[in-house]
Order: C-alpha cells, then sequence, then structure tokens
C-alpha cells in the first residue's frame, strides 16, 4: 500500500514486502526488555542467566513462528503459499 502516491518498495528497488522483516526486528526490540525485567524481578534470575534467559526466550519464540510459516507452506504448497506473507520469494 502507498500513501501520498509514494512507495517506499519501488522508490529503493525492493520486489520484497519489508514490513515483515521490520515487524520481526520490532517484535524482538519490543519484547527484549519486558522479557529481561520479568526474569530479573520475578524469576531472580542473577548474573549471566538475567541476559542470556531473555534472548533465549527471544529466539525460541522467532524460531517457533518460523517452524510455523515452514509447515504451512509444506502443507499446502503451490500459490496459497505464496500469498502467505512470510513466504514472499526470501529463498
Amino acid at each position: 500500500m502507498s500513501f501520498f502516491n509514494f512507495s517506499l518498495n519501488e522508490s529503493v528497488g525492493w520486489s520484497r514486502n519489508q514490513f515483515i522483516r521490520l515487524v520481526h526486528f520490532i517484535y524482538d526490540l519490543l519484547l527484549a526488555y519486558l522479557i529481561s525485567e520479568f526474569y530479573y524481578r520475578i524469576a531472580d534470575a542473577k548474573g549471566a542467566w538475567s541476559y542470556f534467559s531473555p534472548i533465549n526466550f527471544i529466539l525460541s519464540t522467532s524460531m517457533i513462528s518460523e517452524l510455523l510459516e515452514w509447515d504451512v507452506a509444506g502443507l499446502f504448497g503451490g500459490d496459497i503459499v505464496m500469498a502467505y506473507p512470510g513466504t514472499q520469494d526470501d529463498t
């Protein structure tokens, strides 16, 4: 979708919708502080665990979503998969 008759993808020359990558980045960025506070205050994680546990949680949930996208692609296949936003010619 372009607002004000301007499309960032067309002006930069991208063929893929970069919104998906932006959403992945924002998910990781916004969840990092929340999860680190949870592990520090509620789970009482100290030292290296207070840094490792939030990163591990964020990477694990991101991987689960990627595996679900992959499973959907294998299950449906064909043109239906190409309409799914997570599989936009990113090979």
